[in-house]
């Protein structure tokens, strides 16, 4: 059964490139080709044959506003559907059943709405959006297995939505050229070997925040967030029973937060880098883990902030480098692992402190701190602790600080506990404190300095 509904309003003109009964001759399938210019008019084509490939193409041309089109096509293989709108206030839905279908949306204008949904019954289908302008919306929704999703917008105030359900399924967002934009990709559905990526590109020059959001529910899954300009906030969230995911979020510029969660998961790696610009935040959560996790946090700039949380994880792995900045603060916390946890943080810079916790078995944190007025401790959100803190067995700590006004302390209990602390030149202050056995601590400072070692 096929129908085709056409509404023209004035100055519209109506052409379709096929049969009365639009059908093509010598096609195994249905086509039609329907244009449009002028203002308010409506496309209604609807393909439910069994019989494929089918191919629809709306063209509503320059001139045109306030236009709508919709197109639907159920059932049967290699489908295909294009929608092009130059004009604002534009709409165009696209649905979708069947396999190795492609739909495509191409909108130039402003106040435009794009919506691709490709069903339950779609496998290995492909949705594009191109939408160029301010003020538009994109949005794609896919039901089954193997597809993919490219949505780029060129402009400001546009929004992206992307919602997969399903596996081995692929997503892609670019938006360029401008501030307030938001970007979000959902991979859910116990889905697995997915992957989402985001990138944002442009200055944000007007102090509006860009926002880009991933969150995936399944197995062996990547997500990637690439983002250059200033006032820019990404997240990144992982969880229910994730195994082997990789979390990366790259920001260049200034004033930008990071996250990346990653929730019960095994095999995961989580990386945050931050660059060129002051103000910015990187937080890493890996809770709840099985084994082998590995996060990781690199901060230039000025008044960075840092902080990575391992909870319940076995073999964690922390480090946290910041350089080429004042103000510089970085906090690495892992607790209840089992077996060999290591935490490292590297500062250069000024005004730094770091502070480091790690309660479990095998436990090695090391500290290098470079500049002026460096310091170590560590706030469990009630009462400020001392840093390094190890709590368990088999613990290492090192702490190396070069600039003035330094001060470092290490706490462990537990036994096999090894303790070294260098601080060279101007107003240090080092304390070790450890209970346990097969102790050993080692001070070395010059200048002003106050050493305490106390061994139980």
């Amino acid at each position: 059964m096929k129908t085709m509904k056409a509404t023209l309003l004035a100055l519209s003109l109506f052409v379709l490139a096929t049969s009365p009964a639009f059908a093509v001759p010598g096609a195994t399938g249905d086509s039609a080709y329907i244009t449009q210019a002028g203002a308010g008019g409506t496309v209604t084509i609807t393909q439910t044959e069994g019989v494929s490939p089918n191919t629809i193409a709306v063209n509503q041309y320059a001139g045109s506003i306030n236009e709508s089109a919709e197109v639907t096509q159920a059932g049967g293989g290699n489908n295909s559907a294009m929608v092009n709108q130059y004009g604002d206030s534009e709409v165009a839905t696209v649905s979708q059943l069947g396999t190795s279908g492609t739909a495509t949306v191409n909108q130039y204008g402003y106040g435009d709405s794009a919506t691709i949904i490709q069903g339950e019954m779609s496998v290995s289908e492909s949705a594009t959006i191109d939408q160029t302008g301010y003020n538009n919306q994109g949005t794609v929704t896919q039901n089954g297995v193997n597809n993919i999703t490219t949505i780029t917008q060129s402009g400001l105030s546009n929004n992206s939505s992307v919602t997969q359900n399903g596996a081995h399924s692929w997503a892609d967002i670019t938006q360029s050229t401008g501030s307030n934009n938001n970007a979000v990709i959902t991979q859910n559905g116990g889905s697995s070997f997915e992957t989402a990526t985001i990138t944002q590109t442009g200055s944000t020059t007007d102090g509006i925040f860009r926002e880009a959001r991933i969150s995936q529910f399944g197995w062996n899954d990547h997500a990637t967030i690439m983002v250059s300009g200033d006032n820019n906030g990404s997240s990144i969230t992982q969880e229910a029973g994730s195994n082997s995911e990789t979390a990366m979020i790259d920001q260049s510029s200034a004033n930008n937060w990071a996250n990346i969660y990653q929730w019960g998961s095994e095999d995961t790696q989580a990386t945050i880098t931050q660059t060129g610009g002051d103000h910015n935040s990187a937080e890493v959560g890996q809770m709840a883990g099985y084994s082998n996790s590995r996060a990781t946090i690199n901060q230039s700039g000025t008044n960075s902030r840092a902080n990575i949380r391992q909870m319940e994880s076995v073999n964690a792995q922390s480090t946290i480098t910041q350089s080429g900045g004042d103000n510089n603060e970085a906090s690495i916390r892992q607790a209840f692992g089992y077996s060999a946890n290591v935490a490292d943080i590297t500062q250069q810079g000024s005004n730094n402190y770091s502070g480091t916790r790690q309660e479990g078995a095998g436990n090695g944190a090391t500290t290098l701190q470079t500049g002026n007025d460096n310091h170590n401790e560590y706030s469990d959100g009630l009462t400020l602790l001392d840093g390094i803190v190890q709590i368990g067995e088999n613990h290492i700590a090192s702490i190396t600080q070069n600039g003035d006004s330094n001060c470092a302390v290490v706490r462990q209990f537990g036994n096999s506990n090894n303790a070294t602390i260098t601080q060279e030149n101007n107003s240090n202050t080092a304390i070790i404190d450890q209970s346990g056995s097969f102790k050993v601590a080692e001070i070395l400072q010059a200048g002003g300095n106050f050493s305490s070692v106390t061994q139980h």
